[in-house]
């Protein structure tokens, strides 16, 4: 039980790499024993699922994670939600060197650009 508390604590470092973070739940996960006895008298691990859902929640990033538990595949395999959380971040490194704040622009600073662009239009045009 104490593993298991473990491994649902776990957070995400600021500038861990997603796959390194899953990596790590991995490793604390092996020593959970998330097998379950099946009807059938086997033996199912559920550690995938396990894992899959602490990666999420252990995000560092609330973004991300709003947009992993917003897609429309609720069922997505392990390397895929891995996939989509780099692809997530690649995005979001790639954005911070167009823009010169750490933040895309918003609507509200194109909007003022645009109306600024307009006001001189306007004054060329009237004079």
């Amino acid at each position: 039980m104490v593993t298991r508390l473990q491994l649902q604590k776990m957070r995400q470092d600021r500038d861990e790499l997603a796959r390194t973070f899953a990596a790590c739940i991995k490793g604390q996960a092996s020593f959970c024993q998330f097998d379950v006895k099946c009807t059938c008298g086997d033996y199912v691990s559920c550690s995938g699922q396990m894992i899959q859902d602490t990666l999420i929640v252990g995000l560092a990033d609330n973004n991300i994670c709003l947009d992993v538990l917003g897609q429309v595949d609720q069922d997505m395999l392990l390397d895929n939600t891995i996939c989509f959380i780099e692809a997530k971040n690649s995005g979001k490194r790639s954005a911070g060197r167009i823009s010169p704040t750490p933040t895309m622009s918003t609507p509200a600073s194109i909007n003022t650009e645009s109306s600024t662009y307009r006001q001189k239009e306007r004054k060329h045009l009237a004079g």
